[in-house]
């Protein structure tokens, strides 16, 4: 991977070897109270289970301590603030903003062992889509094209037509198997970046289904709202 390339995206491990040993003994566990039910005794298995059902809650929390812990981390050497109000810790999908630069550092789980990282300079978007099973929901070009009419929150209707067009009443309550903010780049090597909120099968009306909805309307919003003020800036600085 080049200069620029990493500069834009690179994966990163998502879990240490103690975190994965302990979920394997976890599941181990679980099996032998099941097994240790049916020989010796459902009481004696069922304090097992229980015990390897505690076990993996705790391991689940401290991994996202720990995820959570470096991506702060990764902020600060960046500059960057993280912004816990659009973010879910519990999906693995973290983000964090300059507003003075105009970037956006953003991570997202997509395997047990891999977080996709994206370090974007919103000053580079060309467009903006954000895409469920392959069709656009939301598109924008880009900051050149920005009306003055926009700038200030017009764009959103005022309350957030974003939001609006989001909501499960416009894009149905069944299964879908992508969602995903696509931001085009100024860039001949990394002339896209794909952010996934979804990565597999899954039910909008379900409670994760709809987190996800709601984090991907949350990080669209964010960036289009950055991308204003820039905008404004750029407009001002012109007169």
């Amino acid at each position: 991977m080049n200069k620029k390339q990493s500069k834009y995206s690179r994966t990163i491990q998502a879990s240490t070897a103690e975190s994965s040993f302990s979920g394997i003994l976890s599941v181990l566990l679980f099996i032998f109270g099941i097994y240790i039910g049916f020989e010796s005794g459902w009481i004696e298995g069922s304090i097992l289970i229980i015990g390897s059902i505690v076990l993996i809650g705790v391991i689940s929390a401290k991994k996202q301590k720990s995820l959570l812990s470096r991506f702060e981390s990764r902020c600060r050497d960046l500059g960057l603030e993280y912004k816990p109000h659009h973010s879910d810790p519990e999906r693995d999908l973290l983000i964090g903003i300059s507003e003075n630069d105009g970037t956006v550092l953003a991570w997202c789980r997509v395997s047990d062992y891999e977080i996709y990282e994206k370090y974007i300079d919103l000053h580079d978007v060309l467009n903006v889509e954000l895409s469920l099973d392959d069709n656009a929901i939301y598109k924008a070009g880009p900051i050149a094209a920005l009306s003055a009419a926009a700038i200030g929150g017009a764009a959103f209707g005022g309350a957030g037509a974003i939001v609006g067009s989001l909501t499960t009443n416009q894009v149905g309550k069944g299964k879908i198997s992508s969602l995903v903010l696509k931001l085009l780049i100024n860039d001949i090597d990394t002339p896209m970046i794909q952010i996934p909120f979804v990565l597999k099968p899954i039910k909008l009306a379900s409670k994760d289904g709809a987190a996800r909805l709601e984090i991907a309307e949350k990080w669209t919003n964010l960036i289009e709202v950055m991308r204003h003020r820039i905008a404004e800036r750029n407009q001002r600085q012109e007169v």
